[in-house]
């Protein structure tokens, strides 16, 4: 995202209703926003947005869909939000961008397979160039249980963070292995190929390994 706007993790003011009715459940929400940086709540004091602010009265919308699909443990859920951040003109000023984010995820549970896939597209409008950029990103994964104490897994992401620039996709590919030995001690291990292009002949190719051990007790 251009903006470095985030769904979820920062603190906001607003209300929130919904309803649930057997496999289905739908929520509205309305926020305050975020301010200038996109890197903090909207605070300037119990939880407002700084006075004079281009977004200062401006209010953030947020809905949020699932459905559960019979027993067969399938699930559907679809997500959007419509927002509006005031963001730095380079010359000691705010302007307003104006932005929109949508989501569809979806699982499905096949045997000991669990198949697992996500959408999502989002749009913003700049005040300043009056210019309109898109997005698009998801992902596919697969995991498998074999028993209780081994688990493996795959999956691919991919995104665009903007149509207003060519060849900036990033791709990435892992796959992983989950070794749970039921006694409070877990042990995870990842392998990560990503693909980020920089130009038309330009692009990085990172590899990496993860290790993890996990005790709860």
């Amino acid at each position: 995202d251009e903006n470095g706007w985030h769904p979820w993790g920062y603190d906001q003011a607003g209300v929130e209703g919904g309803f649930a009715y057997e496999n289905t459940s739908l929520s509205f929400m309305v926020f305050n926003g975020l301010i200038e940086n996109a890197d903090d709540p909207a605070q300037g004091g119990k939880l407002k947005k700084a006075a004079g602010s281009p977004t200062q009265d401006d209010k953030d919308l947020e809905l949020f869909f699932n459905q559960f699909i019979g027993e067969t443990g399938a699930a559907l859920s679809a997500y959007y939000y419509n927002g509006r951040l005031s963001l730095d003109d380079g010359a000691g000023g705010l302007y307003t961008n104006k932005f929109q984010r949508y989501a569809v995820y979806a699982n499905y549970q096949l045997a000991k397979l669990n198949l697992l896939g996500g959408f999502s597209g989002g749009q913003e409008k700049d005040d300043l160039t009056d210019k309109t950029a898109n997005s698009v990103g998801g992902f596919v994964e697969g995991d498998v249980v074999l028993d209780y104490n081994l688990g493996l897994g795959g999956r691919f992401d991919f995104f665009d963070p903007t149509d207003l620039v060519d060849d900036d996709n990033t791709q990435a590919f892992s796959v992983f292995v989950n070794s749970p030995l039921n006694n409070g001690f877990q042990v995870i291990a990842e392998y990560k190929y990503k693909k980020t292009d920089h130009g038309k002949d330009d692009s990085q190719a990172d590899n990496s390994v993860n290790f993890r051990m996990i005790y709860i007790w």
